[in-house]
């Protein structure tokens, strides 16, 4: 058994890179995000018991390998990407360099009145307005993060919407003021129906949410935003230097 397992292993981390395949014994490899084999199919195909199929499965969806969904099935998850916060903030260059680059699709950029919350993070005046941006990240057309991202206008007069869609808002914010900080608050969270669709997932099911404000050198704050990540997508790692 433990030999057709390792097989078996290498089978399912063959499938979470997405690599489209028919093998020799013939089983036609599923694409990320897809759904995976059945345990009766898997049970079959390598001559073990069921039981032992749930227990290498549910491995691999402790490790991220799989994610399984009640009353669905089982579905494939690429590996998670470990983003790093450096002060370039440069995610879209980390998951490039990891072969695995980031599309982004604006789906909201409108000068606008500040919502309540967000004049707050912002310290603005009750006529404060922002830049209001919606952005959605995907990786090969899986959902990766869904952005929203609020800008003082009064700070950043001027917002393309081509730099919107290109990269980082902080290459834009830069052209205006200095910015000197962030700061970045991580917590798990189940995510809300409304945000369930953008990322794919079923209401309930968990996320990363970050939370920041970046404020410029004269300690005014000039963007807040909150980021909800897919969970089984992302990691962050943090380098302390001693």
């Amino acid at each position: 058994n433990g030999a057709h397992l390792s097989f078996g292993m290498i089978v399912l981390l063959v499938c979470v890179f997405s690599v489209l395949v028919t093998a020799p014994w013939g089983v036609v490899l599923p694409y990320i995000n897809e759904r995976f084999h059945t345990d009766n199919e898997l049970s079959e195909q390598f001559g073990v018991s069921r039981m032992t199929v749930r227990q290498a499965v549910q491995e691999l969806v402790d490790e991220g390998y799989l994610r399984r969904v009640p009353g669905l099935g089982t579905f494939v998850c690429a590996p998670k990407i470990d983003e790093q916060f450096t002060p370039a903030m440069d995610f879209l260059d980390q998951w490039a360099i990891k072969g695995r680059p980031l599309s982004l699709k604006v789906l909201h950029c409108a000068l606008e009145p500040a919502p309540a919350h967000v004049a707050a993070d912002l310290r603005l005046p009750p006529d404060g307005k922002v830049w209001n941006i919606l952005r959605l990240r995907t990786v090969q057309h899986v959902p990766i993060s869904i952005d929203y991202r609020y800008i003082d206008a009064a700070l950043v007069s001027e917002m393309r919407a081509s730099d919107v869609a290109a990269g980082s808002l902080l290459d834009v914010i830069g052209r205006h003021v200095e910015l000197a900080y962030g700061d970045l608050k991580i917590e798990a969270a189940a995510v809300r129906e409304e945000h369930a669709d953008y990322l794919g997932l079923l209401p309930g099911d968990p996320i990363l949410t970050r939370h920041l404000v970046y404020c410029d050198t004269r300690e005014r704050p000039v963007m807040s935003g909150v980021s909800h990540y897919r969970a089984d997508q992302v990691r962050y790692s943090v380098r302390i230097p001693l």
